[in-house]
């Protein structure tokens, strides 16, 4: 339900449908949003890695796409598993990410 939304996944990823015609201002937008967040992610993880937070021969974009990836699984395990073994489970993944990061 939309409701689930709000409680444990996200709603512009509900509302998405990559198969939809791509001349859908619905989707076209959707898909701005996430691409800005995204971007936005990536950008937050060079500052880490410039201020020298993170191991110089760190891959930003990767380091983005592990960090969604951790994002988008919460969801999964969260309908599936339920609240709190997605909750331990993303965040456990959260502190291996900066473990790696740290070097």
């Amino acid at each position: 339900t939309w409701n689930h939304s709000f409680q444990g996944s996200c709603m512009f990823l509900d509302a998405w449908n990559d198969a939809a015609d791509k001349n859908c201002p619905l989707q076209a937008a959707l898909r701005k949003a996430i691409d800005t967040w995204l971007s936005y992610l990536e950008i937050q993880i060079a500052k880490g890695k410039e201020n020298q937070e993170f191991i110089s021969d760190l891959d930003t974009r990767q380091a983005t796409f592990d960090l969604y990836g951790q994002y988008l699984s919460a969801h999964v395990f969260y309908s599936i598993k339920g609240e709190e073994e997605s909750l331990r489970l993303f965040w456990q993944g959260i502190d291996n990410l900066l473990a790696r990061w740290r070097g």
